[in-house]
C-alpha cells in the first residue's frame, strides 16, 4: 500500500501532465514540482504500470503524457508466471492514438508486484510499418527454425 505522501505526489504529477499540451521529461517535471528527479521517475514508473501515463521517446529523452481516456483495447500475454507483456491502445492528451507494448517482470522483493522492464509506444502514423516489420521478422524466424530441423 502506498503512503499518503506518495499518493499526493502522484496526483501532483498527473495534474501537471493533464494540463500539458506536449508532455514533459522527468527533469522538467522535477523542476516544475520541485521534487527530486529520482522521485519523479519512480512515480512515473508506477503511473505507467497503472496505465495513467505513457511516453514517447524523442532521441534519448522520454516525454511523458497523461492518458486522456481509458484504454481502448488491452491484451495481456503471459510469458511465464513472472513475466507478462501488455499490449494496449490509448489516446494521448494531444488526441493522437498510440499502441503501447510494455514488458513487466515480478519484483523478487515484493512478491505480488510487477515492474516495467521495457516499453515502447508506437504512434498510429507508423503502426502499419511496425506491423510489416514484425511480420518480416516472424518470417525470418520461421525460416531459421525450418533450417535447424
Amino acid at each position: 500500500m502506498r503512503y499518503r505522501s506518495e499518493e499526493k505526489n502522484a496526483e501532483r504529477v498527473l495534474k501537471v501532465l493533464r494540463n500539458s499540451k506536449y508532455g514533459y521529461t522527468v527533469k522538467e517535471l522535477s523542476e516544475i514540482l520541485n521534487m527530486h528527479r529520482h522521485t519523479v521517475a519512480k512515480i512515473l514508473e508506477r503511473l505507467l504500470l497503472e496505465k495513467k501515463v505513457e511516453y514517447i521517446e524523442k532521441g534519448p529523452l522520454k516525454i511523458y503524457y497523461a492518458v486522456k481516456e481509458k484504454k481502448k483495447f488491452e491484451e495481456r500475454i503471459d510469458v511465464s508466471k513472472y513475466e507478462k507483456i501488455w499490449v494496449d491502445v490509448i489516446e494521448r492528451a494531444d488526441n493522437k492514438i498510440i499502441l503501447r507494448i510494455n514488458q513487466t517482470k515480478r519484483d523478487v522483493l515484493a512478491e505480488k508486484k510487477f515492474r516495467s522492464v521495457g516499453a515502447v509506444a508506437i504512434e498510429e502514423s507508423v503502426l502499419k510499418q511496425f506491423i510489416e516489420a514484425i511480420l518480416k521478422a516472424s518470417n525470418v524466424i520461421e525460416n531459421l527454425r525450418s533450417k535447424t530441423f
